[in-house]
C-alpha cells in the first residue's frame, strides 16, 4: 500500500488532532476562585451567604455557579467556585436578613459574619458584618455587603 500521496492529509490530520486535545492552549488564562465565610453568634439574624457566577459577562452571559445558603448559629465553610477567566464575573454578598436599619433587632456584640473572596488562593477581597457595621453596610433593607470581581481581577 502507498501511503506517499495520503501522507499529506495524515499530517494535516495528526495536527489537528494535536491542537484539539489542548483546551488551555486556545482558551485565555483561568484562575481558582474561592469564597470563604465564617461566622460566630448568628442565631435568629437570618444569616445568609448568596452568590453568583457569570461566564463571558459582557457576552452571552452565561450562569455560572450560584447558591443562597443560610446559616443558624454558625458558618464555617468553603465554596469553590471553579476558575474563571477573563470574561467572567463573580457576585458575592452577605446579610442579616431580620435585622432592618429602621429595626431594634441589633446583633449581639459577639456576632461576626466575614466573607473572603480568594483568587488563586490569596484573599483579595473581604466583607464583614458585627455589631458595629450599621454606619457602613447597605440596607435593602436588610444590613447587608457585596463583593464582586470581574475579568482582569482573574489574570493574577
Amino acid at each position: 500500500m502507498n501511503l506517499l500521496p495520503r501522507l499529506p492529509l495524515l499530517l494535516c490530520c495528526l495536527t489537528l488532532s494535536l491542537v484539539g486535545c489542548d483546551d488551555d492552549a486556545l482558551s485565555p488564562a483561568e484562575t481558582p476562585v474561592t469564597l470563604r465565610v465564617s461566622g460566630a453568634n448568628l442565631k435568629q439574624l437570618g444569616a445568609e451567604l448568596r452568590y453568583a457566577t457569570t461566564y463571558q459577562f459582557q457576552q452571552r452571559a452565561n450562569p455560572g455557579p450560584t447558591a443562597r445558603v443560610s446559616f443558624d448559629s454558625l458558618a464555617s465553610q468553603t465554596y469553590d467556585l471553579g476558575r474563571l477567566g477573563p470574561a467572567d464575573r463573580v457576585v458575592a454578598s452577605i446579610a442579616f436578613r431580620r435585622v432592618t436599619c429602621s429595626d431594634t433587632l441589633l446583633p449581639a456584640p459577639n456576632t461576626v459574619l466575614r466573607l473572603e473572596l480568594l483568587i488563586n488562593n490569596v484573599v483579595v477581597q473581604q466583607a464583614e458584618l458585627n455589631a458595629a457595621s450599621r454606619p457602613r453596610i447597605a440596607c435593602a433593607p436588610y444590613w447587608q455587603q457585596t463583593l464582586s470581581a470581574e475579568g482582569p481581577a482573574f489574570s493574577q
